[in-house]
């Protein structure tokens, strides 16, 4: 490896470490999505679908997604949901709801 290349890789480093303090000062603490996948014991991709479904909150930082640990602990805080599908309303109760309407 040449000067030239260590030089190259020094500065882009340095940009990296300057995005992510950049971020942590703007967010709080920001993890990985694997990170944050293992400690609530479930994939990446069910990571992925909190962070879609808006339930906790990412940031970018240097062209990947880390997420908000402030939203985690909101989260984590905020208990689990019922589990299953919701219940089907009856048909008595859908009529009272179309009654309601009009």
């Amino acid at each position: 490896m040449n000067d030239t290349t260590k030089i190259w890789r020094v500065d882009a480093f340095k940009r990296v470490v300057r995005e992510y303090e950049a971020a942590v000062a703007a967010h709080g603490v920001v993890v990985p999505i694997i990170t944050v996948a293992e400690s609530l014991g479930v994939s990446h991709q069910r990571v992925g679908s909190l962070l879609d479904e808006g339930r906790i909150a990412s940031v970018m930082v240097t062209g990947r997604r880390y997420v908000k640990a402030e939203s985690v602990f909101a989260y984590l805080a905020a208990g689990p949901g019922k589990p299953g599908r919701p219940k089907k309303l009856s048909k008595v109760m859908n009529s009272v709801r179309w009654a309601a309407k009009c």
